[in-house]
């Protein structure tokens, strides 16, 4: 087995040197290293799910640990894609062109589908399918055409429990299995831009409600999550009530020195932002419901850090029953007013 001379990177100039990153011959993995599932054609169709975990090195064969629930799926990779062993006993993954895609040891990020057996695999795969069954145990995860080292999550912390003990109490009579580790990390991404605006194109500040008011720790700032497009009247009866919301929702950290108002998170119907509150001074934690794959909504934890702008998406693997006759924010947010 050939190992990988160096790997530097010249943030100065914003290169990326990935050096003596040649593929190792084909024979060698098979025989001095850990068996490498890969396909012997590209795939004609890309399954598109996504997985996040761990890639971790057990048993002679890489596996993709995946934290929230302890499994292990078995990577079968695409046709071209080999490995290496560098200098410091880290196996790196190279893809087609010879470039490092993923690493022992670190997160990773990957689309394409879990298959639970080797049907259809025979003569697909090099070493065919018997080969696979004797090497790595199942599940299998058939890798797609996306694929990226990710810094590794640190999970949600029992204080989110606390925090949003409220929203859990809500959901906790409606939904089986309710805990905090139930919930699984199903997306990250980056804000690309923050959208400003002055707060007078929002509900006003001094008219709004206490409970609408989420204050970080210094004091200099608000996350709302209420007042965009949201409109108040009082009923026959003298009670305020909302009588109209905007069908999108929008999560939004407000300046309250300057009067401005930056936009975080931006989401139509599939969406529904109902409350939060401030980690620390650089991170906010958003909980609510997020519509699936299968068009129902999954109960949803967010966090983003406002330092590096970077947003975890936590979902709660069970969808809520269709129709869903309880809303937390008419029950709960608006209740009071």
């Amino acid at each position: 087995m050939k190992n990988l001379c160096s790997i530097s990177l010249l943030f100065a100039t914003g290169i990326l040197w990935l050096g003596c990153a040649q593929p190792v011959d084909s024979e060698d993995a098979r025989t001095d290293g850990p068996y490498f599932p890969r396909m012997l054609q590209p795939a004609e169709a890309q399954m598109e799910a996504l997985l996040i975990g761990k890639l971790v090195l057990e048993n002679n064969c890489f596996q993709i640990h995946l934290r929230e629930n302890d499994e292990t799926l078995t990577p079968i990779w695409p046709a071209g894609f080999d490995y290496q062993l560098t200098t410091d006993s880290v196996f790196i993954i190279l893809n087609e062109a010879g470039n490092e895609v993923a690493r022992t040891g670190a997160g990773i990020r990957v689309s394409g589908g879990e298959i639970r057996n080797t049907a259809g695999l025979q003569d697909r795969i090099e070493g065919g399918a018997s080969g696979l069954l004797l090497s790595c145990a199942v599940p299998y995860w058939i890798v797609g055409n996306e694929i990226s080292t990710i810094a590794l999550d640190a999970g949600l912390s029992p204080r989110v429990r606390e925090e949003l003990a409220p929203w859990f109490d809500f959901y906790a009579p409606h939904i089986d299995d309710w805990r905090l580790s139930a919930f699984a990390l199903s997306d990250r991404w980056t804000i690309d831009t923050l959208l400003q605006m002055p707060d007078a194109d929002v509900f006003p500040m001094d008219g709004r409600p206490v409970n609408w008011l989420i204050h970080s720790p210094n004091g200099r700032f608000n996350l709302d999550l209420y007042a965009r497009d949201v409109m108040l009247q009082d009923d026959s009866n003298g009670k305020r009530i909302a009588y109209a919301l905007s069908p999108d929702s929008e999560v939004a950290i407000e300046d309250m020195g300057q009067n401005l108002r930056q936009r975080l998170l931006f989401c139509g119907t599939p969406c529904r932002f109902e409350t939060g509150f401030w980690e620390d001074e650089q991170s906010v934690i958003i909980a609510g419901l997020h519509q699936g794959e299968e068009g129902l909504y999954h109960p949803t934890i967010w966090r983003i850090r406002l330092d590096d702008r970077s947003v975890q998406e936590y979902a709660y693997p069970t969808p809520l029953p269709d129709p869903f006759p309880y809303n937390y924010m008419q029950e709960v947010v608006f209740v009071d007013l």
